[in-house]
């Protein structure tokens, strides 16, 4: 960011970052793929990277990181949707990238967990995902879900 000569932003993380630490330049724009694309693929961002994670690992699902929420990589989205991949996007925050990506994966379904666009009752960071299912059981239900259709 500190090298684009346009205006950037450096989002530091809140929570606890990833043990691992990749040095190798990051190209602007572009999301990394974890765990290449499968019948479900699983998109997250910052605090939720860690337990989308954990689940694409135990249930043999893809993962993206979604390094970066603007521009979106619609290469990585292709990418998945040709490789016949259901995609579900965890957002910690209202469902703002899962609309553009359906736009650009379509016919590939595209699903997402997020917060809903209203206001949101004061809670503690567990209690919320809790109520607006960002939570690893809910998650993990709507992999199976997905594996389904």
């Amino acid at each position: 960011a500190l090298d684009r000569k346009e205006p950037s932003v450096i989002r530091y993380n809140r929570g606890t970052l990833p043990d691992r630490i990749d040095e190798s330049p990051i190209e602007f724009g572009k999301w990394e793929i974890m765990l290449p694309p499968q019948k479900v693929t699983l998109f997250a961002t910052g605090t939720l990277l860690p337990m989308a994670e954990k689940i694409a690992e135990e249930y043999h699902t893809g993962l993206v990181s979604m390094r970066f929420l603007k521009p979106i990589d619609r290469q990585i989205i292709s990418q998945c949707a040709e490789a016949g991949s259901k995609m579900l996007v965890l957002e910690e925050n209202i469902a703002a990238i899962a609309p553009l990506m359906a736009m650009y994966a379509n016919p590939a379904v595209v699903r997402s967990a997020a917060i809903p666009n209203m206001p949101v009752s004061h809670a503690t960071v567990d209690q919320q995902r809790k109520r607006y299912g960002l939570t690893e059981d809910h998650i993990v239900q709507m992999i199976k879900e997905l594996e389904e259709m």
